[in-house]
């Protein structure tokens, strides 16, 4: 999930959709799998995206990495044309 968002690929969220899919049936063997499997998820369902950019980028980032939530990808752009053509801000 963070490398399609890092990478502004969305091939790579389907492709975590298609391994996810593929262990499930695993999980249930693998108490550490299984946990594994519940964190990945996690990410999937409920990450949060963060998006800084500006002048302040690097500060706003720094701060928002500090967040005590771990199912937060934080992306880093000098200004909104800077992010991936992927990237929901980019549609309209």
């Amino acid at each position: 999930m963070r490398l399609s968002v890092l990478a502004g690929n969305d091939t790579w969220r389907q492709k975590a959709d298609q391994l996810i899919e593929a262990i499930l049936s695993a999980v249930e063997r693998n108490l550490f799998g299984h946990v594994a499997l519940l964190n990945a998820l996690d990410l999937r369902l409920r990450g949060a995206e963060i998006v800084a950019t500006g002048q302040e980028t690097e500060r706003f980032a720094q701060a928002a990495l500090k967040l005590p939530y771990v199912d937060r990808i934080v992306l880093r752009a000098k200004s909104s044309a800077d992010l991936p053509t992927a990237h929901p801000r980019t549609k309209s």
